[in-house]
């Protein structure tokens, strides 16, 4: 036993961390030493001689007398502590990286998430109403509707096919009724949608305001065939009145509201395709540049807004009454094609021309030249066109213009 223990002392004294190993008794005497120089010395003597400051003791009783002391050096000791405490920060701040990056990307993926689907519950804001229709059962999920569309799903509303007939007349005025009920037929749908993912009609509803409906594609079956698809219902009556005021805006002359040459001879044209019988006149402002030398170009603008509010007035809503351009306009009498009757229109024109007058600096009466030809006219190579009315109209002009005031000529 004694042996082993011998050893064991022997194989410390060894070890580069210890730097004093010793046996004493109960008064410190130093019995044994790994420095035989030591041995038969007082242990509390040696720690005072020598600097043991950076170092650390252990000390393990043998028996009742002896016991084993160790002193070692601080800095071997816990050398490879030291390792281990660096090897532990290293892992510890890889792993504070990594939970700080799986956060931040969490964070980053829930933003996006939450920004999605804001946008997607904006978008879905457009419609009045969504459902999920399943093609396969006729089944309805209904996702999203308004209070003034929640009447179109009351009541049995689980199969979409049975009830397409009770939301056309829902939905539809009458004139849109049949062009709805077509649009709605479910039966044809997987045919309609074969090459497009969507498809849309517009129509008129029973209060008189503009609505789309869209189907969808949502998802297929493992045979190919559409098994979901969207029904969806919006709004645009607001679109569609900006729309009409924007094409207005793009036809009309803006001095004087009433339409500008381009579209004027665009609705002629189409009139004489279509065979239409009529009157077309072109009218001119009498001594026009004489006004504006006279009296101002504010005077010869209300002139010609008074001539423009006359022809409106003298001929009927559904003819064609439109500015050419400067003091020049032009009219288009639907149906009329006796002389007779286009004189009493001209004249008329001509009674509201006679209450037109400048009143300073001294009062002056306006007076126009107008000359008008008829259509169709017959000729060797049929009905002529609009540019061969409007040449026999301003030829009549011509003859007009020779006359004083308020004179009228008819194309033979």
């Amino acid at each position: 036993m004694l042996e082993q223990r011998a050893s064991h002392e022997e194989a410390l004294a060894k070890n580069p961390e210890v730097r004093v190993a010793s046996v004493i008794n109960k008064n410190s005497d130093v019995l044994a030493d790994s420095n035989h120089k030591n041995v038969g010395k007082n242990m509390l003597a040696l720690e005072a001689e020598n600097s043991f400051a950076n170092h650390s003791s252990f000390m393990e009783k043998i028996n009742e007398d002896w016991s084993l002391l160790l002193i070692l050096e601080n800095r071997i000791l816990f050398k490879s502590l030291k390792a281990v405490y660096l090897t532990t920060a290293l892992v510890l701040l890889v792993t504070i990286m990594l939970i700080t990056s799986a956060f931040l990307y969490i964070s980053r993926k829930y933003e996006e998430a939450h920004a999605l689907a804001n946008e997607v519950r904006a978008v879905s804001d457009i419609y009045l109403a969504v459902a999920k229709i399943s093609l396969q059962t006729g089944s309805v999920e209904l996702i999203r509707t308004t209070d003034d569309f929640t009447a179109l799903f009351k009541g049995d509303f689980t199969h979409f096919p049975a009830r397409t007939k009770a939301l056309c007349s829902v939905l539809s005025s009458k004139q849109s009724y049949e062009l709805l009920e077509r649009f709605m037929d479910t039966k044809t749908l997987p045919e309609r949608l074969k090459l497009v993912n969507s498809i849309s009609q517009e129509i008129l509803d029973s209060k008189g305001r503009w609505l789309r409906i869209r189907f969808i594609t949502v998802d297929y079956t493992l045979e190919g065939d559409i098994h979901h698809v969207l029904w969806a219902l919006e709004s645009i009556d607001e679109d569609r009145k900006q729309q009409e005021k924007l094409r207005k805006l793009s036809e009309t002359d803006m001095m004087t509201g009433i339409k500008n040459r381009g579209t004027g001879e665009q609705v002629i044209r189409s009139a004489l395709a279509q065979g239409t019988p009529g009157m077309f006149c072109l009218v001119d402002i009498d001594l026009f540049k004489s006004i504006n030398d006279t009296y101002g170009h504010q005077a010869g603008d209300d002139v010609i807004c008074a001539v423009a509010d006359s022809l409106k007035t003298a001929f009927r809503d559904a003819d064609i009454v439109f500015r050419l351009g400067g003091d020049e306009f032009a009219a288009f009498a639907h149906g009329v094609t006796a002389p007779e009757i286009g004189e009493k229109i001209i004249q008329r024109f001509f009674e509201r021309i006679r209450s037109i007058y400048i009143p300073a600096p001294q009062d002056r009466t306006v007076s126009v030249s107008v000359g008008a030809a008829f259509y169709p006219k017959q000729t060797l190579s049929g009905h002529d066109g609009f540019e061969t009315l409007y040449q026999r109209a301003d030829e009549s002009l011509y003859k007009s213009k020779k006359s004083t005031g308020n004179a009228l000529s008819f194309a033979l």
